[in-house]
């Protein structure tokens, strides 16, 4: 199960976290996609399914379009290990303050499941 991968977001999220057999993965990408273009809007939570699958199209051509480039903060590329949910939702606490892009419901996710 994933909590988030990196295309989320429009691929904007720099992390992608899930739950193997052993414990929780965090992956930081070493770049993020860059472009002159405007990111796609999301549909709002009303959308029909086909709103949200244009968007989705709409965010891959975006992003075939953009250039990836260096995010440029310590933990680039690295990746990280876990036992519980809780741990892991600290470190993309500590991600997020250094200024990657991690989104709040993976983050919520992993400490709802830690309770």
């Amino acid at each position: 199960m994933s909590y988030c991968r990196w295309s989320d977001d429009c691929y904007q999220c720099d992390v992608y976290v899930y739950e193997p057999e052993d414990g929780y993965q965090i992956h930081v990408a070493k770049g993020r996609h860059e472009s002159d273009e405007p990111i796609p809007t999301p549909p709002d939570s009303n959308a029909h399914a086909e709103d949200y699958v244009g968007y989705m199209l709409a965010c891959l051509k975006w992003a075939e379009r953009a250039e990836i480039k260096p995010i440029g903060l310590p933990c680039d590329g690295k990746s990280y290990g876990f036992d519980t949910p809780a741990e892991c939702a600290e470190k993309l606490i500590e991600l997020r303050g250094m200024g990657y892009n991690v989104p709040q419901r993976a983050i919520d996710a992993l400490l709802e499941e830690a309770k």
